[in-house]
């Protein structure tokens, strides 16, 4: 879209716009993008009142650099306002959009572009700034709902991948592990669901999940036990039952 001279206000896309995203003008530029830039990478967004591309971009923009959580900033150029700087940057259409990285800048697009490209940029500024991006502590109680639920639908390999990453982050978490275990028991994976039970740490030991999960191991060696001490009879009778030493050693 080719840049008019109509004016306007610039709507606001979110209502709780981050410090990391902000309004600019030809005045404070120098202070809030290039100096800024040196410390990390800035969008630049030019975009007018009356251009439809650039209510649709904005927010897409606000939302990826949101995620980015501080590592990207995003300055947002009212293009009618702004003239002069728009001027300066060459810039000829709406929406376009640059990147400043240490005073300069090193890339941008013009007209709409999907999400999943917009994220690649970000993530390729993220890179060659070199800023490392702190990992979101997990929801463990969201996760066990998750495992619950993903047991409710028969989805036992979903389930027991969840309990496993719970418990990298929170080894004595005992709803993970005793529920983990009662899954390997009924996916007849007995030595490691024993392993697990064996090898509790002291804390789980305690808990009555643990209690449960022995239970559950006495139940499942009585219901196997028995069969096995029959047909052990059975063989000292007749060590030749071939079908009978067959189903014991099973």
């Amino acid at each position: 879209m080719i840049i008019g001279a109509e004016q306007g206000s610039q709507e606001n896309t979110t209502a709780d716009n981050a410090d990391y995203i902000f309004d600019v003008s030809t005045q404070d530029f120098e202070e809030k993008v290039v100096k800024l830039s040196m410390e990390g990478p800035v969008l630049v967004d030019f975009w007018a009142p009356w251009c439809g591309p650039c209510k649709t971009l904005m927010p897409v923009l606000e939302e990826q650099v949101k995620k980015a959580k501080g590592a990207v900033h995003l300055a947002k150029v009212n293009l009618d306002e702004n003239q002069q700087l728009a001027g300066m940057l060459r810039v000829q259409s709406v929406p376009t959009v640059y990147a400043f990285y240490q005073g300069q800048p090193v890339t941008g697009f013009q007209g709409n572009q999907p999400a999943s490209q917009i994220e690649a940029l970000i993530n390729q500024l993220i890179e060659m700034s070199g800023v490392q991006l702190e990992e979101e502590p997990l929801d463990i109680d969201a996760m066990l709902e998750a495992a619950q639920q993903a047991i409710d639908e028969n989805q036992i390999d979903g389930a027991l991948a969840l309990y496993q990453e719970i418990l990298q982050v929170e080894p004595t978490n005992a709803s993970a592990y005793c529920v983990m275990a009662k899954l390997l028991l009924q996916q007849n994976q007995h030595a490691q669901a024993m392993a697990m039970y064996e090898q509790a740490p002291e804390v789980i030991r305690k808990t009555q999940e643990y209690t449960s999960l022995g239970a559950t191991i006495e139940l499942l060696t009585a219901e196997t036990k028995a069969p096995a001490d029959g047909l052990e009879a059975k063989l000292e009778q007749n060590p030749e039952d071939c079908e009978t030493r067959m189903a014991w050693a099973e």
